[in-house]
């Protein structure tokens, strides 16, 4: 699911300044850029947005202004090259205060707050909540090499699928199951694994990088598919602010 933004600044520079920094998360839409405060109550008054980005110098209705005359459940990260309004900004519960130029590092914990605040109720977003509550499993039980073998949960490193059979990755090496990725994706669901592509099954705590396309298990790289990238990359963003 995507955020819905609203940009509020009288200089498109400094839009697309913001914009370009959040075009590097794959869950945000930009719902409109206005150029003025009572551009942006029209604007809101039609569509409903999640974050606002609010600069305070701009012509007939500063920020502050606007902030005292709009209803809105939407965050607000007011941007501005004035430090002295961060006081005054922050009595209306604003969500962060960014001086210009906004660099990517401070803009991107700026974006972790956010997440924060959205995430706080639901820790594990793809997850349940039937499933949230449920005792994470120790170990679990496989048919390998003619034999039954116990496998502790937290040595799996990732479970790759190859047609009816699937190959499973420990810290002590890897065995093979003629059994379907799906059953091990519901056996794990409470365990912090999570799929990443019909092929992928991963251990969170296993996952040293990723991008927008590929996470990174030590040093082996694996394809996030197409169908899932939109909430693996919204999970593992959120997850950020854990680490």
């Amino acid at each position: 699911m995507s955020h819905k933004v609203l940009i509020i600044d009288d200089e498109n520079l400094a839009m697309d300044v913001i914009e370009s920094h959040l075009a590097k998360f794959s869950d945000f839409e930009v719902a409109g850029r206005c150029t003025n405060a009572l551009q942006a109550m029209e604007l809101l008054r039609r569509e409903p947005v999640n974050l606002i980005f609010l600069d305070i110098q701009m012509p007939e209705i500063s920020g502050l202004d606007f902030l005292k005359n709009i209803a809105t459940d939407a965050e607000v990260i007011i941007t501005t090259a004035f430090r002295e309004f961060a006081v005054e900004g922050f009595e209306f519960n604003v969500l962060d205060y960014l001086l210009k130029p906004i660099s990517l590092d401070r803009f991107m914990k700026a974006i972790d707050k956010f997440y924060r605040k959205r995430t706080d109720s639901s820790n594990h977003t793809m997850m349940p909540d039937s499933e949230k509550s449920q005792p994470q499993p120790q170990s679990i039980y496989i048919r390998s090499d003619r034999t039954f073998q116990k496998i502790n949960v937290q040595d799996i490193i990732y479970i790759e699928s190859i047609k009816d059979y699937v190959k499973i990755f420990t810290s002590s090496g890897m065995k093979v199951t003629k059994q379907s990725i799906s059953k091990f994706e519901e056996d794990l669901s409470a365990a912090h694994f999570l799929r990443i592509h019909r092929s992928y099954l991963v251990n969170l705590e296993r996952i040293t990088g990723f991008t927008h396309a590929s996470v990174w298990i030590d040093k082996k790289e694996v394809t996030i598919g197409k169908t899932y990238q939109e909430r693996v990359v919204a999970f593992l963003n959120n997850r950020m602010r854990l680490i």
